[in-house]
């Protein structure tokens, strides 16, 4: 064929598409070139011209007449192009050219099979034919009788077939005549599982289909039981049957399973035999994944006769001999589908198995299965069964677990005792099996593999947990006396893994005494303290272990301190290995924030270690702020103690120390502020703020309360030491000021500032992070109209104001009312118009929102009315935005002004008056909301002003029933009947919670949809 390329505006030749062939002939030549070697332009232009062919007015005489090519290629493309053009225009042919393509289907079929087509091709014109009864199964119900029947005569039938003739045919089929007769049946009943079988318009599809069924049984009786086929064992067959008798119990089960009880009883026998063919190598495979998808999924399917037979098949000597090579080593396919097979089976029959250990099967398969964990090779990467039999041991141990207290003491000794024994057996096992590999053979894993194995590790942590759950400290002692042991003889990888095993024992032991006690053996002996030498070639990963213990059972160092500073000597020889860092440095924090009380003394030592090696080198942003906030809280705890005393030297000690740190941070804030157009300056800042905002939350007391250090017991603090405090707060709140005027647009600086302000914000005692209300004032003001934070810094300054330092409270007016004329200032610039940015402005109704309830003083007051209008205005218009928040923000907003009640008769007139002059338009947008305008979501959203509105009383009705028929509203499904009936209907609740129900009802039948 030929054709011009065309040349593009840049000099490119750009080839053009192919013209649609009009001869079956030419349809011919481009499926041989389609199937030829191309470059991927020209296979993209075959390939839309082909689908083109597949889709045109000829595809039909097209595709019969590729069916009788030479080429195997272009005969399946013709087949394909059958099922393309049926699925795509069937319901556009009359019947008469319905029928046409039918009988030609069954002819090529018939005479493919006869043929001794390739399988691909008869399963495509199977796939054709499918298709067909998918969409015409009304004209062709028996569709499977007439397929056997065609195929058996070697060309289309008459239809319908009579049963008798059927009952004749079946047992003369032939092999291959079998093959292509359950390859029709297995797609069939594959797309019609992929239908709703509840849904009304499948309903005729699914009968046709049912009426199929018996038909589908009876060749399958002859073929896997009666017929001379399988008596020779043909496999092909055998196998076939197999995945047909799959596919019959998945649909019998996925359609209407009572009306297939019928079939129940043949069923299973035709599945007996599968399981009794199971010691057939070549078909092992095929019936394995057959059972196991009904032990997985269909269990109530095996009756108890076929259980016990189950396990009678894996107790036999054939498949003991395929799991032995399994433990040999030997991974190959087969013996892998055996492995599968019996996890599979203990998985389903796990309570049988665990409650019955001296019967022969159970003991057995325990056995085989706990044979399966010490299988030569690495697990993941040459043991792939080891994950599924991980799971399989978990849910053992979970089994126990659970009937350790529901099962009675009887109970309890006749298969507990030898449960427990095993399991401990089994972690032993998997001990050995999760232990990592040699760097150099785990380094060339991919990494995949290696993210399985790390995974299979974790799961292995449940397992440990478990086995504690279930054997107590008897094992966790067991495990620490062979850390120790293992210790000694320098095991380091078994030495690893172990310990993993004690983290897995200690997250199930909780708070436990006996665990603390087992696990101060550990910590006293010399194991953990010896990690932490450098010049001992000890693996990262057996230090990393050590660290995971550390930082899950921080609490045990409250419970035995004298192991505190030890742990604490061996995770700072960590830090100086990079890999180890961070995960030192966690530990750090986390132990001395939770034992802090017990390690007073060790202020500054801890303070100077940390300085010394944050300012050795450049570390990672986590590492710093986790060693800042572990000195910070001991120096709380220290100062929480210290005081109170006179000698000057007891409590300056902790406020030195707490100055030292911050000094850290304070270079590197004053070097980016000498040149914050550098490189490094922001990120550099962004970490300085991280770290004040670490120091700031550690600096606060275990239970969450700052330390009085105006009067604490009736002790007041030494005046020298609360002008060393206040000097202390003063650094802090310059160090903050730099950051964020340096780089007030910047969104990370910002909710550090804003973090550093919460940390502290609902204390009314003083605190050397707590900054003072005019430079929150000052920041606001600096950073609002530029922050893309604006919301969390509306919020933060709303939530200081409402708690504010009891040293300034006559200034809180005064701040208060600046802060929020500042807020207006921006709502101004945004020119009041929610739907040009509504983040912003529903960050400010929100935040005057706060102001009703904590400020009514402020916002309430003559002075400020006349800049309120906007606000009003604004809140009432974001009722109308189609986006949620603002739309919540208003409502809420409104809500708090009706409900407002308070002490001062000019406040409680002031906004009487503004409910007056609002409340019209307000009402306008909350009617125009439930009338259809809002989402179902925000239904409640606006009930409740409506709600709070009649409560009050006054004019609603009036205001309400002006909305309602207001030209405006929103449907035209609403009569005014509907809406008098509606209005006295929540004017007579006065506001209860029903009212909801009647507004969704009102919104429903506005939107003209269902409730």
């Amino acid at each position: 064929m030929e054709f011009r390329d065309n040349e593009t505006s840049d000099g490119a030749i750009k080839r053009a598409p192919l013209p649609i062939p009009s001869t079956p002939e030419e349809v011919e030549t481009l499926v041989k070139q389609f199937y030829g070697p191309n470059d991927p332009e020209d296979f993209a232009r075959l390939d839309a011209a082909l689908k083109t062919v597949q889709k045109s007015a000829n595809a039909f005489q097209f595709a019969d007449s590729l069916l009788d090519s030479s080429d195997t290629n272009v005969r399946f493309f013709g087949a394909l192009t059958f099922v393309v053009k049926i699925n795509k225009d069937w319901h556009t042919l009359n019947p008469q050219d319905a029928e046409e393509v039918l009988n030609r289907l069954l002819d090529r079929l018939a005479s493919a099979v006869t043929a001794g087509e390739r399988s691909l091709m008869i399963n495509k014109l199977c796939s054709a034919l499918v298709a067909i009864f998918r969409r015409g199964s009304e004209r062709w119900t028996l569709c499977f009788p007439h397929v056997i029947e065609s195929v058996a005569m070697g060309h289309r039938s008459p239809y319908p077939v009579d049963g008798a003739t059927i009952h004749q045919q079946v047992p003369k089929l032939n092999g291959a005549q079998i093959m292509a007769i359950f390859w029709f049946a297995t797609t069939l009943l594959e797309e019609i599982m992929k239908t709703d079988s509840n849904s009304i318009e499948n309903n005729g599809l699914h009968a046709a289909t049912h009426e199929n069924i018996p038909t589908m049984l009876l060749v399958l009786d002859h073929a896997m039981i009666y017929s001379r086929f399988y008596e020779t064992i043909d496999y092909a067959v055998a196998k076939e049957g197999t995945k047909l008798l799959q596919s019959l119990v998945q649909y019998t089960h996925s359609s209407k399973p009572s009306e297939m009880l019928i079939y129940l009883p043949r069923m299973q026998v035709l599945t007996t035999k599968v399981i009794v063919d199971l010691e057939q190598d070549q078909l092992f495979n095929t019936n394995a994944d057959f059972i196991i998808d009904l032990l997985e999924s269909y269990q109530s399917f095996l009756s108890a006769s076929m259980k016990i037979l189950l396990g009678e098949t894996l107790a036999k000597p054939f498949f003991q001999a395929r799991i032995q090579e399994l433990v040999d080593g030997e991974f190959d396919e087969d013996n892998v589908a055996y492995g599968r097979f019996l996890i599979s089976f203990a998985e389903a029959e796990l309570k049988t198995l665990t409650e019955n250990p001296d019967i022969d099967v159970s003991a057995c398969v325990i056995t085989m299965l706990t044979s399966l964990i010490t299988c030569r090779g690495y697990a993941i990467e040459e043991d792939e069964l080891v994950p599924q039999l991980l799971e399989f041991w978990m849910n053992y141990a979970q089994f126990v677990v659970d009937n350790q207290a529901s099962s009675t003491t009887a109970e309890k000794t006749q298969w507990q005792p030898a449960a427990e024994s095993k399991l401990y057996q089994v972690i032993e096992a998997f001990s050995k099996k999760t232990q990592l590999p040699p760097t150099n053979i785990f380094g060339h894993w991919d990494r995949q593999t290696q993210a399985e194995f790390n995974l299979f590790r974790r799961d292995f942590l449940e397992l440990s947990a478990s086995g504690y759950s279930v054997l107590g400290s008897t094992m966790l002692k067991a495990l620490i006396t062979a850390a120790v042991q293992l210790w000694q003889d320098k095991n380091w990888y078994e030495l690893e893994i172990v310990l993993q095993c004690i983290r897995g024992s200690m997250e199930a032991a909780g708070d436990s005494k006996e665990a603390y006690e087992a696990l101060a053996v550990l910590f006293n002996s010399p194991v953990i303290a010896t990690f932490g030498d450098t010049t001992q070639e000890i693996p990262t990963v057996l230090r990393q272990a050590a660290m995971h213990i550390v930082l899950d059972c921080a609490e045990f160092f409250n419970h035995y301190p004298a192991s505190l500073v030890p742990t604490l000597d061996f995770l700072f020889l960590c830090l100086e290995t990079p890999s180890l860092q961070e995960g030192s440095a966690n530990c750090i924090a986390k132990i001395c924030g939770i034992a802090r009380d017990h390690i007073i003394n060790y202020h500054g030592l801890l303070a100077q270690r940390c300085i010394v090696f944050i300012s050795a080198a450049a570390r990672p942003t986590v590492v710093k702020k986790k060693l800042l906030a572990g000195a910070a809280s001991v120096i709380q705890a220290s100062w929480s103690v210290l005081y109170q005393e006179q000698e000057r030297d007891h409590w300056l000690q902790p406020l030195n120390a707490l100055e030292s740190l911050l000094e850290v941070i304070n270079q590197d804030v004053v070097r980016c502020r000498s040149d914050p157009t550098a490189v490094y300056a922001l990120e550099e800042m962004r970490v300085s703020a991280l770290c004040l905002l670490s120091m700031a939350r550690a600096f606060r007391s275990p239970e969450g309360d700052l330390i009085d250090l105006a009067d604490t017991k009736g002790q007041k603090i030494v005046p020298e030491a609360k002008i060393l405090v206040d000097n202390i707060r003063v650094k802090i709140t310059a160090m903050v000021s730099e950051i964020v005027h340096t780089y007030p647009s910047d969104g990370e600086i910002m909710e550090s500032y804003c973090g550093i302000l919460r940390a502290v914000i609902s204390e009314t005692m003083e605190s050397p992070f707590k900054v003072q209300c005019l430079i929150v004032e000052t920041l606001l003001n600096a950073c609002i109209s530029v922050t893309p934070r604006i919301g969390l810094l509306l919020q933060t300054v709303a939530r200081f104001l409402r708690n504010p330092d009891p040293t300034w409270s006559s200034l809180g007016n005064e701040v208060a009312s600046r802060c929020l004329y500042t807020a207006l200032e921006v709502l101004d610039k945004a020119k009041g118009n929610p739907s040009d940015d509504p983040e912003i402005v529903s960050s400010i109704v929100d935040f005057a929102a706060e102001y009703v309830q904590d400020y009514p003083d402020v916002i309430f007051s003559e002075s400020i009315q006349s800049d309120l209008v906007l606000l009003f205005n604004t809140s009432i218009n974001c009722l109308s935005l189609k986006e949620p928040v603002p739309k919540q923000s208003g409502a809420r907003f409104w809500v708090q002004i009706i409900d407002y009640r308070g002490t001062n008769t000019q406040i409680n007139e002031r906004v009487r008056m503004i409910v007056e002059e609002y409340s019209p338009a307000l009402t306008h947008a909350l009617i125009c909301g439930i009338g259809g305008a809002c989402a179902r979501s925000e239904i409640d959203t606006l009930a409740q002003p409506i709600k709070r509105l009649i409560f009050r009383g006054g004019n609603a009705k009036t205001w309400l029933g002006r909305a309602l028929i207001s030209d405006s509203f929103p449907s035209q499904l609403v009569t005014q009947e509907d809406k008098q009936r509606f209005l006295q209907t929540i004017i007579g609740l006065r506001g209860k919670p029903e009212t909801n129900a009647v507004i969704r009802q009102f919104w429903v039948k506005a939107r003209g949809t269902f409730s």
